[in-house]
């Protein structure tokens, strides 16, 4: 697949293809398929000195002032020639703090305001996407090729949908589409590198990222994309390099972040995944994935109400998390000692059937915080799961994962 990773960059280079497909056999179902990028969204500029450019001054950096930005925006919208730019750009900020729904209104009134745009057609497919509503984003994507057919990103949109529906020849198809219109596009030979990712083919993957950054050094997402398929490969040490490389190039790069602090909860460096994933959260307040991140990283500083604090605030969200229900109940059992706490905790545990535990450990720690709540005499009523005794719980991070 290499070699088919290659002629499809020679492809691209003399022009639009007919669309065909390669009839390449796709990989297995559990090939890692992400998407290092965090926006697809293409940035617009604004007018030096205008309110606009006030607005995204507070929207840049590593620390974003949210509030402040999206008011600005808000005001900016009243400007009939920077309406639309700051339209879409409200969509963005809206959807970074998590509010889907005010986020597409104004991804409608962008386009509205501008006829022939694909940029708030791909924002918000993006968006969609991400919230794993892949219809819609199929859909939106659809519509901002046909908005502007002209537009690399539109094409790299709709093959991000199409991957994610496994329907890779027709994604190849859109990329051949992208890259025919810009053969140096970093977006899209990074999407091209991940269609070959999730095909299984990590070594094609490498083939076409490798002769992105030679036209696009410094490019944090094709560096991001390399990091995956290092990472497919078992190649750790340089993956790790890759992702510290994508960071350099973007300090902003959520994804590089969150992976990094991965890496420095394996190596036991606490402290350093705890920055990473506060620098995420600044980036995107309400990212579960940074949640339980740093929630693991309070927990191994042997910080347990801060660690309890951010698991809770992660099940208002997704009330049946495994991992942060089970880490709940070890950390309020074993810590905080409030049994009757923990116990309502591993009780919604098993109630969801999550099995990130083996059943004799999680049978042990009920029996533990049962024992703990009689001597404290506050039981709650339920009795203890089947299977033997074992040994106390080791520590089970929580589960986690990106946009």
């Amino acid at each position: 697949m290499r070699r088919l990773a290659l002629s499809l960059l020679a492809l691209a280079a003399c022009g639009p293809v007919a669309a065909g497909g390669s009839g390449a056999t796709p990989g297995p179902a559990s090939a890692p398929v992400a998407a290092p990028a965090v926006a697809a969204a293409p940035s617009a500029g604004a007018p030096r000195g205008t309110a606009l450019e006030q607005a995204l001054a507070l929207l840049a950096g590593p620390q974003p002032d949210y509030g402040r930005g999206i008011a600005a925006l808000e005001a900016a919208v009243r400007d009939p020639v920077a309406a639309p730019v700051a339209w879409m750009h409200l969509g963005i900020a809206l959807g970074r703090i998590g509010e889907r729904d005010r986020a597409m209104a104004s991804f409608d009134q962008a386009a509205a305001a501008r006829r022939g745009w694909a940029a708030p057609f791909i924002a918000a497919a993006d968006l969609a996407r991400r919230g794993g509503e892949v219809k819609l984003a199929r859909s939106l994507a659809e519509r901002a090729v046909k908005a502007e057919p002209e537009a690399p990103l539109a094409y790299v949109a709709l093959a991000a949908v199409l991957r994610d529906l496994r329907d890779f020849d027709a994604a190849q198809r859109a990329l051949q589409e992208a890259l025919g219109r810009d053969a140096r596009s970093a977006a899209a030979l990074s999407s091209l590198g991940l269609l070959f990712l999730a095909r299984g083919d990590p070594d094609a993957t490498l083939a076409v990222v490798e002769r992105g950054l030679t036209l696009r050094p410094d490019d944090a997402d094709l560096h991001a994309t390399r990091a995956l398929a290092l990472r497919a490969r078992g190649d750790a040490a340089a993956a790790a390099t890759a992702w510290a490389r994508a960071l350099k190039a973007d300090p902003r790069h959520v994804a590089a972040h969150l992976a990094l602090g991965e890496i420095d909860i394996a190596n036991l460096d606490f402290r350093s995944a705890e920055g990473h994933f506060r620098a995420a959260l600044a980036l995107l307040p309400r990212d579960v994935g940074a949640q339980l991140g740093l929630a693991r990283a309070r927990f191994g500083r042997k910080d347990m109400k801060g660690a309890a604090a951010l698991y809770e605030q992660v099940i208002r969200v997704r009330p049946d998390e495994p991992g942060a229900l089970y880490q709940l109940a070890r950390i309020y059992g074993e810590h905080l000692e409030q049994p009757t706490v923990a116990l309502g905790h591993l009780r919604r545990y098993r109630q969801i059937g999550a099995k990130l535990v083996p059943e004799d450990k999680v049978a042990a720690l009920w029996r533990n915080l049962q024992s703990l709540a009689d001597q404290r005499g506050r039981r709650p009523p339920g009795g203890a799961p089947p299977g033997g005794a074992a040994p106390a719980p080791t520590t089970v991070p929580g589960s986690g994962g990106n946009r």
